[in-house]
């Protein structure tokens, strides 16, 4: 079995090209891994790690470790469920529509300087990651 690279960039512009370009990201190496990859992956990134990773014979959670950013409808019907770190999107949309109306509403809020706000996200363990 080839060997995978230990790590996939969520930035990454293989998020946007999919499988082809998670395929390039496996490498067919003879070195052999002394610690199997943590792959950490937006949505659509993950999913395409995931194909490729069951392509290529590789095992979820036993070769490869994967947990993804954020739940989507999808993640209860894939196997192994997937890990995962879900941000509370609805509270985050609220909090972007809060101050952009107030940078709107008054030369306060419009002149204010950019605010860091920090929402904690929620784990939410599945059988996609292995503790090694």
């Amino acid at each position: 079995m080839p060997a995978l690279r230990s790590t996939f960039h969520s930035q990454s512009k293989a998020a946007i090209r999919g499988p082809a370009a998670i395929r390039k990201q496996c490498a067919c190496s003879p070195a052999v891994i002394d610690r199997p990859p943590k792959i950490g992956a937006n949505n659509m990134m993950g999913l395409a790690a995931l194909q490729v990773m069951q392509e290529m014979g590789f095992r979820c959670p036993d070769d490869v470790s994967l947990a993804m950013v954020d739940d989507v409808p999808w993640s209860s019907v894939i196997t192994p469920r997937v890990t995962m770190v879900v941000q509370d999107a609805q509270k985050l949309g609220e909090l972007a529509a809060q101050r952009l109306l107030a940078r709107i509403r008054s030369p306060e809020g419009a002149a204010a300087p950019p605010q860091d706000i920090i929402l904690t996200p929620t784990f939410v363990r599945g059988e996609s990651t292995k503790r090694r």
